[in-house]
């Protein structure tokens, strides 16, 4: 059987990996290595038992697996391997699916196709209310939320300082804050996030003025846990999962997207001559 993943094929019996644009070069023990993570992706694999498997017998330097995991994630580009330190690796690309050597690339499944950052399509009923922790902001909101989305980003799980964030997306001018106003961080060149400047609380995601493309305009992420009855919200779909944490498991939402996957994410990066980080 071959691996199916994303855009790359890994065939087994051939021992080659092939990719958007052709044949990838890897090395022998890089193709072998590559195999044992495809074969399990829910697990972190352990330095000693990568080294067990693709170099049964032989003592090899400290630093030979690093370069061998260096060479990979250059051919495979950002988001597919991780380092879980004090434990292993993990494959954390889109799912490997196993498919017949004869048969042609399969769809992309669900959670490997590309998604708008937010795709408008979740209800709540107004109004909402909500507020920091310590009482000095509070806000209204009168207009059903246009999505939910749980966040896996590296942006995201710093600002919240958890493994991931959680925020409902609303019409720009449905939300007033009525007692005190969030102190705003431009955590990127094109949106900024709101927090309590007294307690610290994450309150809000919004896009910077004037915005990068029309889809970044008109609307605010409010983080779910500052309402004041988050329990009815329900997340549609999770987004960053190139950098969830290994060992979490969300059976919430019907897509698992990364962020290189979003058009909209990678519309706004590139607008500043940048790549998603």
């Amino acid at each position: 059987m071959d691996l199916h993943f994303g855009q790359y094929r890994l065939k087994l019996a051939e021992r080659q990996l092939t990719g958007p644009e052709g044949p990838v070069e890897l090395s022998a023990r890089g193709f072998d290595i590559l195999a044992l993570l495809l074969r399990r992706p829910d697990d972190v694999i352990r330095k000693a038992e990568i080294l067990e498997a693709v170099w049964p017998g032989i003592v090899v330097e400290d630093n030979t697996l690093q370069v061998h995991m260096s060479a990979l994630r250059k051919a495979l580009g950002a988001g597919m391997i991780m380092t879980v330190h004090g434990h292993g690796y993990k494959f954390t690309g889109p799912r490997p699916v196993a498919i017949p050597p004869e048969q042609d690339a399969l769809e992309p499944a669900d959670h490997e196709k590309p998604h708008p950052m937010f795709n408008f399509a979740g209800r709540t009923k107004p109004p909402v209310t909500g507020g920091c922790f310590c009482g000095e902001i509070r806000c209204r909101i009168t207009a059903p939320a246009l999505d939910t989305v749980i966040c896996h980003c590296r942006m995201c799980q710093r600002f919240s300082g958890s493994a991931f964030s959680i925020g409902s997306v609303y019409p720009s001018a449905s939300v007033t804050f009525t007692k005190g106003q969030p102190k705003y961080f431009k955590s990127s060149p094109f949106a900024e996030r709101g927090f309590c400047a007294t307690c610290g609380s994450s309150l809000a995601f919004r896009p910077s003025f004037p915005p990068v493309t029309p889809e970044w305009d008109g609307w605010i992420l409010i983080d779910t846990g500052s309402l004041d009855n988050p329990f009815s919200i329900v997340p549609l779909w999770q987004l960053g999962i190139e950098s969830q944490m290994p060992w979490l498991d969300l059976q919430v939402g019907s897509k698992r997207v990364r962020c290189q996957d979003s058009p909209d994410v990678v519309e706004a990066w590139a607008a500043f001559g940048l790549p998603v980080p």
